[in-house]
């Protein structure tokens, strides 16, 4: 029953709009515009239907393809760079996406006035665990903080971090730097 109301709703509608005057078709233009500069992201298709009357014709339904690109959203990374905000944990050397080969020497800073320890630690890219690779008790101020023998690990991207514990337990932001070993 209800599909027979849908039915003669529909012809109903036609007969109503075949009855009504044709449409000045619209000229399209010479040279279609351009939409700027053309993106890696999949366009989103949405339909949407137009009706052509003619005089002498039945009303025919015409489905127009419109592409709109839409921008996937952000992924983020394994980690974002958290450079050295923190004037009392800095890593001078290596820099932030530097390569290194054979060994090195983690450099830096590690202060504050109420200093119980640093630490420096490594990870994979990826990794969330730290594994440690040099610690202390007093201030350093830019000086050697650990060394680390590249040739011990497989080539790929790493990260530093130096963290300042102070005696009350609290630490101030880490110092994080990446770094990709590169041994030939």
């Amino acid at each position: 029953m209800r599909r027979y109301f849908c039915m003669l709703f529909l012809i109903t509608t036609l007969g109503l709009i075949s009855s009504c005057q044709p449409a000045e078709p619209t000229p399209l233009p010479a040279v279609l515009p351009t939409l700027g500069q053309p993106t890696a992201f999949p366009p989103t298709a949405t339909l949407l239907p137009t009706v052509t009357l003619e005089p002498s014709s039945t009303p025919t339904l015409v489905a127009t393809l419109t592409l709109t690109p839409t921008l996937p959203a952000r992924t983020p990374t394994s980690a974002s760079p958290l450079a050295c905000r923190n004037s009392s944990a800095t890593i001078s050397a290596p820099t932030m996406d530097s390569q290194v080969t054979d060994i090195i020497e983690v450099r830096g800073t590690a202060t504050h006035p109420i200093l119980q320890y640093w630490k420096v630690e490594y990870r994979t890219d990826g990794n969330t665990n730290y594994a440690m690779l040099g610690n202390g008790d007093a201030p350093i101020v830019n000086e050697v903080l650990a060394r680390l023998a590249t040739r011990t690990l497989p080539n790929g991207v790493y990260w530093l971090r130096l963290m300042v514990v102070q005696k009350d337990g609290q630490y101030p932001p880490p110092c994080e730097i990446r770094f990709t070993i590169a041994n030939p």
